[in-house]
């Protein structure tokens, strides 16, 4: 039996297990889906010296850039973006190798209505981390202007206390790519001014449990669009399979 895994130092909202798990029961594959939690990225070695039947896992906060020095190869997307959430891992003359991989710009591409894939327009990304990479980088693909903003001052980011209110009046997307609202810390979202939230702009969240987070509601709620990262989590599983050649989804 082959093994997949999610890593991550907090896994109680992550529903890839269930999803996967229910995916090869369907299908007859004899292949398990397992949580993994690391109290440290240094531990990843220890846990596929363990685990001898792992094909391939996903990385999720916080160790989506701090799994790289772990790898021996990255696609030209994680490359680019600096960040990694799918790893293939293949044997060789007893060897193991590791290549990283980005399945996150095809899940958020995915969450983006075709009305709102237009050039020239202005994305807030609201996070600096390997989510919001990702999402840069796919919004930039479609020429999509970024601006992103972050607590700490950061360069490149505009911070939240500084930041100007016509960028959120006026941003065509606005983007969490923050672990904010994730289960169970539901009641937080971004310190975003939302009274300045507009009819015509698209939300995206790319927390996908629970699937109306705090930032879905106050976004929805001043008449934007506002999506949650279900679709988002479903394009990575999709592309997740077919790097590491299951034929599930």
């Amino acid at each position: 039996m082959k093994t997949y895994a999610v890593i991550g130092k907090k896994l109680g909202h992550s529903l890839s297990a269930g999803m996967f798990n229910s995916r090869f029961a369907d299908k007859g594959v004899d292949a398990r889906y397992v949580l993994r939690e690391l109290a440290d990225i240094s531990e990843l070695p220890e846990f596929l010296d363990s685990c001898p039947d792992i094909a391939g896992f996903n990385v999720t906060v916080p160790y989506k850039q701090g799994v790289i020095p772990f790898l021996d190869s990255l696609s030209p997307e994680a490359r680019e973006i600096g960040a990694v959430n799918c790893v293939k891992v293949e044997r060789a003359e007893g060897k193991r190798r590791l290549t990283g991989f980005n399945t996150d710009v095809e899940g958020f591409t995915e969450m983006i209505p075709p009305e709102f894939r237009r050039s020239p327009a202005l994305a807030l990304v609201l996070g600096t981390g390997g989510a919001a990479k990702a999402a840069a980088y796919a919004l930039r693909q479609l020429g999509i202007a970024v601006k992103f903003v972050s607590r700490a001052r950061k360069p490149l980011a505009e911070t939240y206390d500084g930041l100007d209110p016509l960028l959120v009046e006026t941003a065509d997307i606005i983007v969490n790519a923050t672990p904010l609202g994730m289960w169970p810390d539901v009641d937080s979202a971004p310190p975003l001014d939302y009274s300045l939230i507009c009819p015509g702009q698209l939300c995206l969240d790319c927390v996908y449990n629970p699937e109306d987070t705090l930032f879905v509601r106050l976004c929805r709620e001043r008449g934007a669009t506002a999506l949650s990262g279900m679709a988002m989590l479903e394009g990575q599983a999709r592309g997740n399979a077919r790097i590491w050649n299951l034929d599930i989804f």
